[in-house]
């Protein structure tokens, strides 16, 4: 017996426990396309207060051993269904789901309490096995877990990607008994820092089991800590007051290794007197390039190397980014077939490959190659039990809506691997042949460190796990890794969370405890101990599981990434062809090794069966990347156009056009033969029916300059559903030179407006505002006049801020004092639906999101009283300039002939600034000469226009407070 209702009102926090992911049969859903998920599960004993609740993209009905309990129609908004009866034995849990159109996905959480009284937890995963509309059983495959695109966070979720600002000006670091942990599992807090102590941002054991602390500003400390249940006094010393921000730090060859982000360099302190202080600091290898996504964490290979990550505005020496020779990582290029000018106007702008990198060295310093590339900013790198190498890569929050972003992940990092990150709308989120998939999308987070289970005495299944560290929602996730070929895939649990818990780093103890530190920003920094309950294994994990065969295959090919082998070729050709994507690449990556006039005529020779076709369009690729010659476009693409098209499978498709655009951006653009043969047999394939493979299409389709593409492609843009898939089709047309009628025109810039009014991130309105200048620039004079009333932006109907508030009485100069008192006055009800209404009349919305409306020019207010009480975001409100979030403050400039100018700084490069002075206009920009610029300071006064309160009355405030409180009713 079931009751089903859904939840607008209830809100959700995540809690510790498994995470529950997006599922579907495959990353490319087909419209009316229905799926059938099952799971067996055991109950031990009778459950308890059993509860269902789940998403769905577009329905999916929910049975339980056959019986109907409960059916999911919104993405958006949580369904709950209570059970009323689980007993004790195997159960099957299956759904059957339906996509509509546009993306599909469907999630699910079911907990109960045994009869033991404890929490247990299923959860939509990568275990869940999926039936086809062809019939066929297998495994499902994850799209990631909640926050992921294009569903982004449920209404009714609680998760605070703020959290972390609760932790600034506090003396305290937040009492372990806040923090919730997994059952069996307990925290201690061991020291918050005091004053002079600073934030603290890294941590590593040296080999005495003393702790040694990283600080956000100059310093290094050591701590000597007590034993565990003794109330000995920790001694705290500085053993390093220069290196400035040592986000790595790592004990080995009796020495420590501090990656000092702002001093720009690898060190190694040494004690070379035996007074256990360090005499000798080293500079092993300076970098050049900025500080923001930098200099990040270090840890000891198998190999006895040390590998270091880096940020992407880190550069690979002092001066660039030129690659070592000898690394594994090589062929690297932007490879975009049509750029897009606004991209300077985006985040990372400095921002070229190899982007963010794992580099790896010896112990002295003396070689330097990176291993892998195609990161945002990954902070924490380690490797497992098996010895393979992960790291938690960031997203960029302010793509969040359009078809380039690319969601936080767990990256399982591999010799040669480019993982697809690219500055602005270059960014790769879908597949790509030439880079590599993410392990687990983990959707909203902030990563920082990452330890492997197997350095503590933790039970199983936390000594297999990797534990990955959230910043801004204050968690720590166990990662469950499951061999999957040559790789493996994850299963995410929160292990603990905390708010504010602002994690900065974690690391084991000679104790098998775990140790992990808060701090960064300026914050107040804590350092907490973790230990099971009860009994402990001291058996040590191994330091490798069973060999699997596909990994030791793998690990085969990568021995030659490095080095020319004469039997390489032919050893590893026939893996060029397999079903495994790692395996694949470990292959390609060898053969782009070995030199090329070893095995050119071999790939152009490759068969171009149905059986080969894997081989040939991997040989290609590889060939396409390391050829040189513009004279090999002709042989490839001919090889390429003797494909059996019509027969491969989606991934082959996108494997094959993608060795298209590479041979075009590197080897030059194709002749008019070329040109010709390939246009007319992509052409024959285009429109693909799913998406991402007719956007794909589209891309080459636009690149040759195919006349009918728009008339072909208007209906898709026209039909699409998800934001993100307009944006696609808006982005490659908005510059295709033939093919236009004034008709399309028309319906273009129809389709553009709607995009003036989409979500997401605060880079939206500069791309959409990018496309745009594009799409005008095309037009002839007459269709401008033509089109003059559309091809502006839609009108915004809250007006122009600084016009609306002037156009309004004021009602009075409020001040804090006068307001103040009548906040705690809680006999006075509050008329939320008027907040609501005053939100936009006070041009909140303007700028701020709260749920799921308003735009994120500025801060997300969706969490805000979370984070501060009604007095200091009443402040915030009337003195908007006392404190200014750094990632919306405006730089003031002023010239040499004394002019002044105040905006944001969004791009620039070697001669000139570009200032956006009109913060809901980003793209309408000035251009400064760097030569002209007297003095270039932060400006003390906020965006946000001050006296937008004036016009309000007391209760008009009151009742405003109120909304940003409770929200909607």
């Amino acid at each position: 017996m079931v009751c089903l209702w859904l939840a607008p009102e209830i809100a959700f926090a995540g809690g510790v426990g498994l995470q529950a992911h997006w599922l579907w049969s495959s990353r490319y859903p087909r419209v009316g396309e229905t799926i059938r998920l099952l799971r067996e599960f055991n109950v031990a004993g009778s459950a308890q207060h059993a509860e269902l609740r789940g998403l769905a993209d577009d329905r999916a009905t929910v049975f339980l051993d056959g019986r109907d309990v409960a059916e999911f129609t919104s993405a958006r908004r949580f369904a709950t269904a209570k059970v009323s009866s689980l007993k004790a034995g195997k159960h099957l849990l299956e759904i059957e789901a339906t996509n509509q159109a546009g993306a599909a996905g469907v999630w699910l959480q079911l907990d109960w309490t045994d009869s033991d009284g404890q929490a247990q937890r299923l959860v939509t995963d990568s275990d869940w096995e999926v039936r086809d509309t062809n019939g066929a059983w297998r495994r499902a495959v994850s799209l990631g877990l909640l926050g992921i695109a294009p569903w982004w966070r449920p209404a009714g979720e609680l998760d605070d990607y703020d959290q972390w600002k609760r932790a600034i000006g506090t003396a305290q670091a937040d009492e372990a008994a806040r923090i919730r942990v997994m059952p069996g599992f307990q925290v201690e807090l061991v020291r918050s820092s005091q004053k002079g102590e600073g934030s603290w941002v890294s941590l590593a054991f040296d080999a005495k089991g003393r702790l040694i602390v990283g600080r956000e500003g100059p310093g290094i400390l050591r701590m000597t800590l007590p034993k565990i249940d003794t109330s000995d006094e920790i001694k705290v010393e500085v053993i390093n007051d220069k290196l400035q921000e040592c986000r790595g730090l790592l004990w080995a060859f009796d020495s420590l290794f501090a990656n000092a982000n702002n001093s720009k360099g690898l060190y190694r302190l040494r004690d070379t007197d035996g007074d256990d202080q360090f005499d000798e600091v080293k500079l092993l290898k300076t970098t050049g390039g900025g500080v923001g996504h930098g200099r990040n964490a270090l840890t000891l290979g198998p190999d006895n190397l040390i590998y270091v990550i880096h940020g992407n505005n880190v550069l690979v020496s002092e001066t660039d980014r030129t690659i070592p020779d000898d690394s594994p990582l090589r062929h690297l290029a932007e490879d975009r077939l049509r750029p897009a000018f606004w991209d300077r106007f985006m985040f990372d702008t400095d921002a070229k490959v190899p982007a963010g990198y794992v580099a790896r060295t010896n112990a002295d310093g003396s070689m330097w190659q990176v291993v892998a590339g195609g990161f945002r900013n990954p902070y924490g790198v380690d490797f497992n039990a098996d010895g393979e190498l992960f790291t938690f890569d960031a997203d960029n929050e302010g793509d969040q809506g359009t078809p380039w972003y690319r969601p936080t992940r767990i990256n399982h990092i591999v010799s040669g691997g480019d993982y697809g990150f690219r500055q602005g709308s270059a960014n790769r989120p879908g597949r790509y042949a030439e880079n590599l998939p993410s392990t687990l999308n983990m959707g909203l987070a902030s990563p920082t460190g990452v330890k492997s289970g197997h350095r503590g005495k933790f039970p199983s299944p936390y000594r297999e796990a990797m534990f990955v560290c959230d910043w801004s929602y204050g968690r720590i996730h166990a990662i469950h890794l499951d061999p999957d070929g040559a790789s493996y895939r994850g299963r995410s649990e929160v292990f603990l969370e905390g708010q504010p818990l602002n994690v900065t780093d974690v690391t084991f103890g000679p104790d098998g405890a775990m140790y992990f530190v808060t701090g960064g920003r300026g914050t107040q920094s804590g350092l907490y101990r973790v230990r099971p309950v009860g009994q402990v294994s001291n058996q040590p994990v191994p330091d490798k599981h069973v060999e699997n065969v596909f990994h030791a295959k793998r690990r085969q090919f990568e021995r030659w990434h490095t080095v020319e082998v004469p039997a390489a070729v032919d050893a590893l050709w026939p893996s060029l062809g397999s079903n495994d994507i790692w395996l694949r690449h470990a292959a390609r990556v060898a053969l782009e090794r070995q030199p090329v006039e070893g095995w050119r005529e071999q790939s152009l020779k490759s068969p171009t069966t149905l059986e080969s076709a894997t081989t040939t369009i991997s040989s290609l690729l590889a060939l396409a990347r390391v050829a040189g010659d513009p004279a090999a476009r002709q042989s490839i693409c001919e090889r390429l156009n003797s494909l059996p098209f019509e027969k491969l499978s989606t991934e082959q498709r996108l494997d094959a056009w993608r060795v298209y655009s590479i041979v075009f951006t590197r080897l030059g653009k194709p002749s008019e033969s070329i040109a010709k043969s390939a246009t007319e047999l992509l052409a024959k394939q285009y429109p693909q029916e799913l998406e991402e493979p007719n956007q794909k299409l589209c891309e080459l389709l636009a690149y040759l300059e195919w006349p009918p593409l728009v008339e072909t492609t208007m209906p898709r843009l026209e039909a699409a559903v998800e934001q993100e898939d307009k944006l696609a089709y808006l982005t490659i047309l908005r510059n295709v030179p033939s093919g236009w009628t004034l008709d399309l025109r028309r319906r273009y810039f129809a389709e553009l407006r709607k995009a003036d009014l989409f979500d997401g991130g605060n880079l939206v309105p500069i791309a959409i505002n990018g496309i745009r200048e594009d799409a005008v620039a095309m037009l002839s004079a007459d269709d401008r006049r033509e089109l003059s009333l559309i091809v502006e932006p839609a009108a915004d109907s809250s007006g122009d801020i600084a016009a609306v508030t002037a156009a309004r009485p004021v009602v009075r100069e409020w001040e804090l004092e006068e307001l103040e008192a009548k906040l705690k006055d809680a006999a006075v009800p509050r008329d939320v639906a008027r907040g609501e209404r005053l939100f936009r009349d006070a041009l909140c919305i303007r700028c701020h999101r709260f749920g799921t409306e308003g735009r994120t020019l500025g801060p997300d207010l969706t969490f805000v009283a979370s984070r501060f009480g009604p007095r200091d975001l009443l402040e915030h409100m009337l003195v908007p300039s006392k404190v200014i979030d750094g990632k919306y403050r405006q730089t003031t400039i002023e010239t040499k002939s004394g002019k002044v100018m105040v905006g944001q700084v969004v791009g620039g490069d070697g001669q000139n600034l570009l200032l956006a002075p009109d913060p809901l206009r980003p793209t309408k920009v000035t251009k400064v000469a760097l030569a002209e610029i007297e003095t270039r300071q932060a400006s003390p006064v906020s965006p946000m226009p001050a006296g937008l309160l004036n016009s309000l009355t007391e209760a008009e405030i009151l009742d405003l407070l109120e909304y940003l409180r409770v929200g909607r009713r």
